[in-house]
C-alpha cells in the first residue's frame, strides 16, 4: 500500500525528529567500539550507526501506518454512533 501525501509528510516530521534526536545512539555506540582495535571500531560505528538509522526509520514508519489507521477510524466510528443516535448505545451506557 502506497503511502498518501499526508502519510508521507507526517512520516517525514517523524525521521526528522528521530534523526535528530539520534545523539544518544552515538553515545552508545562509541561506548561499545572504545575497546576495540582502530580497523574493527570504524567498521562497529559504522555499522551501529546505520543499524540505528535503519531502526528508527522504520519504527517511524510504522508508528505513522498505527497514527493513521487510529486517527482514521476513531472518528468514523464515532460519526455512526452519533448518526445511529442513542438508541446504538448499549443499555448500561444510555
Amino acid at each position: 500500500m502506497l503511502l498518501g501525501v499526508n502519510q508521507l509528510g507526517t512520516l517525514l516530521s517523524v525521521v526528522i525528529i528521530d534523526v535528530v534526536l539520534a545523539g544518544d545512539n552515538a553515545v552508545v555506540v562509541g561506548m561499545a567500539a572504545t575497546g576495540l582495535p582502530v580497523e574493527q571500531r570504524r567498521n562497529v560505528i559504522c555499522l551501529g550507526i546505520a543499524a540505528a538509522t535503519a531502526l528508527r526509520i522504520l519504527f517511524a514508519y510504522f508508528a505513522v501506518r498505527v497514527h493513521t489507521s487510529v486517527a482514521d477510524g476513531f472518528p468514523g466510528y464515532v460519526g455512526r454512533q452519533i448518526a445511529q443516535g442513542p438508541t446504538a448505545l448499549p443499555a448500561s451506557v444510555r
